[in-house]
């Protein structure tokens, strides 16, 4: 059983490094210091977690004394309640820099765990019938943290995890009818709620399950954390939308729906891409996305993308697709696939794969392209 556990952790940790740097390439198109702090996030989170398992297989495989490394607490771990908080604050204040008075607090206290984790500190009741050899590898891993130490990182997660839930009741106190904002406040509530998980798996990890040795609960606890960050990273990753117009979803203008859309002539922008898309079937060219289309058009992204979510489409992907079913749906209707199989009508209709056009053509029709050629 632990050995399936640490396979899938293999696995897991490959799928949230690859996510990870896709979110990391994007960070060059996206301006706002929110989008910035988030990706260090998950940057560090990847990074802590390859750590992980590198360390296990380096134990197992190479280097019997790299397990002592395993349990070493590293300083990065005490950087993400900090991070969080940071997070949440710039996207409801929309906070164009780091450099603030309150930021500098925050960085004296990373600074001062950072103090307690460097210092030396001398074995434990367990560890002093340890060898020579492994009382070295103890100390200079830096595992044999204190307790006490332990119990302050978790009141320390505590309070900066009461800070940001008190943020964000305060700042969304007044609802709003807004589609846009509602979209904002359910994104930063669930990646508190999934930190809140985080710190919670910390608290058992740190006082618990490490003084169990239990390795069971261990393998499945780093699990769950994988895959939850893996559920964040995919919903960001499928609504990039947020990440480009968080600003603008949470701009007091923005409130007044009518005045944003004549300010930004939505409607004309979006009728104006629409009819283009389908004229030159842009859609069938492989590097179509958001950057190119922003590009053709000379249009700002955020601006392409709210005329897009203003007309009911989820984000850009589901906005592309439309035009590329609706140029399959008409090839079927002349009768392409009595010459051509499913592998060629979707390459044909602008997909990149097989798979991509099955589902994207289940969502919006019900059926498969298949069901559809037979009932048409």
């Amino acid at each position: 059983m632990i050995f399936l556990l640490e396979i899938s952790l293999y696995l897991l940790t490959i799928t949230l490094l690859i996510i990870a740097i896709k979110l990391i390439s994007n960070a060059r198109q996206l301006k706002y210091l929110s989008n910035k702090i988030l990706v260090l996030i998950f940057f560090i989170i990847s990074f802590l977690t390859f750590r992980s398992v590198f360390i296990k297989i380096l134990s197992a495989y190479i280097f019997e004394n790299a397990r002592y490394f395993e349990s070493y607490n590293s300083v990065w771990t005490n950087a993400i309640p900090i991070l969080f908080y940071a997070y949440v604050r710039s996207v409801l204040f929309n906070e164009k820099k780091l450099s603030t008075p309150e930021n500098y607090i925050h960085l004296g206290v990373f600074m001062f765990f950072a103090l307690l984790y460097s210092l030396p500190y001398a074995p434990d009741a367990s560890q002093e019938t340890m060898s020579n050899n492994e009382l070295f590898w103890v100390i200079y891993s830096k595992s044999n943290i204190p307790q006490g130490l332990r119990v302050l990182r978790v009141v320390f997660s505590f309070t900066y995890l009461w800070l940001t839930y008190r943020l964000l009741y305060k700042y969304f106190k007044i609802k709003s009818d807004s589609k846009q904002v509602n979209a904002v406040k359910k994104w930063v509530f669930t990646i508190t709620h999934i930190k809140a998980g985080i710190t919670i798996l910390l608290v058992l990890f740190s006082l618990f399950l490490r003084e169990s040795n239990n390795e069971l609960l261990i393998s499945l606890a780093r699990n769950f954390a994988v895959i939850v960050f893996i559920y964040a990273s995919l919903y960001l990753k499928s609504h990039l939308n947020l990440m480009y117009n968080i600003p603008e979803y949470l701009n007091p203008s923005f409130q007044n729906k009518e005045n944003r859309k004549k300010s930004l002539q939505l409607s004309r922008i979006f009728e104006t891409i629409t009819n283009s898309i389908e004229q030159e079937k842009l859609f069938l060219k492989p590097e179509f996305n958001l950057t190119y289309v922003c590009n053709h058009f000379s249009i700002k992204a955020h601006e392409v993308s709210l005329s897009i979510t203003e007309k009911g489409f989820k984000n850009f992907s589901d906005f592309g697709n439309s035009f590329k079913i609706n140029f399959s749906k008409n090839l079927i209707a002349k009768g392409y696939l009595k010459a051509h199989n499913i592998d060629a009508l979707s390459q044909e209709s602008g997909f990149g794969s097989t798979n991509s056009f099955y589902r994207a053509f289940k969502k919006s029709e019900g059926i498969t392209p298949a069901t559809y050629a037979k009932n048409s």
